[in-house]
């Protein structure tokens, strides 16, 4: 990002292909202090600098930018259940809610996507309702979880039956644009879904439902 306070964290990879860009970040959750939280909203702040910035490089080059990864919000209210919060429910203070789920959460991310032209693919193809974290299987299948994780393409991208548009320029046909962009809103939905192999005996199932 080029800022010496953020990039100590590690937070952000971006990669240029040679027919478009890829910005992968894993956003601060925010934790619970009001010291804490400020940090989250100072990174937030620069990013949205700095992804205009990449936004306006890959319009010059006339390549599509994806931008995926853990952003730590939930943008709409229907995007997390009150049980997702079980663990940490103690630490969030009464009347409040908790870190990614606050209408201010919202509004930044909102803010980014206005930096960036783009379009959460997954509520572009209707699939916004799947949720992507969850604490275990259990909470799976119950779907008492978050979805935190995104994957958002550039308008310019999206626009793939208009002449000499990125998309088109990207692939073969508009046809071949729009199922690449369903396979990444597949992928966006599905980004931190457990693997029930995986968790299969790790988990048991909460004596308090």
């Amino acid at each position: 990002m080029g800022d010496e306070i953020a990039d100590e964290q590690a937070r952000v990879v971006l990669v240029e292909f040679e027919n478009t860009m890829l910005l992968v970040t894993y956003n601060p959750q925010g934790g619970f202090t009001k010291e804490s939280l400020g940090l989250r909203e100072a990174w937030e702040t620069k990013f949205k600098v700095y992804l205009a910035s990449v936004s306006q490089q890959a319009r010059a080059k006339a390549k599509p930018l994806i931008w995926g990864g853990d952003f730590n919000v939930n943008p709409m209210r229907s995007d997390w259940s009150e049980r997702a919060f079980d663990k940490i429910r103690s630490k969030v203070k009464v009347g409040e809610l908790p870190a990614g789920c606050r209408e201010q959460d919202a509004k930044s991310y909102r803010e980014m996507l206005q930096a960036m032209n783009g379009v959460n693919v997954a509520e572009h193809f209707g699939i916004a309702q799947k949720r992507t974290c969850y604490q275990n299987e259990w909470y799976f299948d119950k779907n008492y979880g978050q979805r935190l994780d995104h994957v958002v393409i550039n308008r310019e991208a999206l626009s793939a039956s208009a002449p000499q548009s990125q998309a088109s320029m990207f692939y073969n046909s508009s046809e071949q644009a729009e199922r690449a962009l369903q396979i990444i809103a597949h992928f966006g939905s599905s980004l931190a879904v457990p693997d029930r192999k995986l968790h299969q005996n790790r988990h048991q199932k909460p004596e308090s439902q």
